[in-house]
C-alpha cells in the first residue's frame, strides 16, 4: 500500500498485505504526527484496492495512535464495500465518514417497524 501525504490529507492507494502491514503502519503514524494538530486530517481511501479485516485493524491502529497525539482522522472516499464491511463489524462510532455519518443520522431516532 502506497500513502501519498498532501498538506492534512493522507491518500492511501492499493492494497494491505499481512507482510507489510508494520512498515505501512509505521509510515502512516510518521504522516499522522506531521499533519498540523489543528486541523482535521483527511484521510482518502479512493485508491484502495482491497478491503477486508486487515483493512479495518489498520484503520483503528491510525485512529488510536492519532488520539495519542492529539489528532482527529477523517476518513473519506469509502468504497460501498469498505462501509458495508464498517456497519456489519459495528463500528460507525470509531471509524467516521460523510458517507457513514449521512447514513446514520438518517436512520436516527426512527423505530423499527
Amino acid at each position: 500500500m502506497i500513502i501519498e501525504k498532501d498538506g492534512n490529507k493522507l491518500k492511501l492507494s492499493g492494497a494491505l498485505a499481512a507482510e507489510n502491514l508494520n512498515s505501512t503502519l509505521d509510515t502512516a503514524k510518521s504522516l499522522i504526527a506531521e499533519c498540523d494538530p489543528q486541523n482535521k486530517i483527511a484521510m482518502s481511501l479512493k485508491g484502495i484496492t482491497e478491503n477486508n479485516g486487515l483493512f479495518i485493524s489498520f484503520m483503528l491502529c491510525c485512529l488510536r495512535y492519532a488520539k495519542q497525539i492529539n489528532r482527529k482522522i477523517t476518513f473519506t472516499d469509502f468504497s460501498n464495500e469498505l462501509d458495508n464491511m464498517v456497519t456489519v463489524y459495528n463500528l460507525t462510532q470509531c471509524i467516521k465518514s460523510d458517507k457513514i455519518t449521512k447514513t446514520t443520522k438518517s436512520t436516527r431516532g426512527r423505530k423499527p417497524r
